[in-house]
């Protein structure tokens, strides 16, 4: 399969109703959550970077979902980025 985040192969390791369970050797053990399109590559280290917050918060697995990965997709396109906006 296709990962969710990169578009490399990637390893489906569990399909539930509630989710995709995916290995990425790129973006690591995930569970990907509704909707997903391609555009979402665009934001890929955003979605990284919302895995990572959550792995240091020893939430496993990590979650992404559709909705966020096209909330930063729309970001993306007025020029807001994870990058310009730094909160302490």
């Amino acid at each position: 399969m296709d990962c969710f985040i990169c578009g490399n192969e990637a390893l489906l390791l569990k399909d539930e109703c509630s989710g995709c369970w995916v290995d990425c050797s790129g973006c690591g053990i995930y569970e990907a959550q509704g909707e997903f399109v391609p555009a979402c590559h665009t934001v890929a280290e955003g979605l990284r970077g919302i895995l990572d917050r959550q792995r240091q918060a020893f939430i496993e697995p990590p979650i992404i979902t559709g909705q966020s990965a096209y909330l930063l997709y729309a970001l993306s396109l007025i020029g807001f980025n994870s990058h310009s906006h730094k909160t302490e």
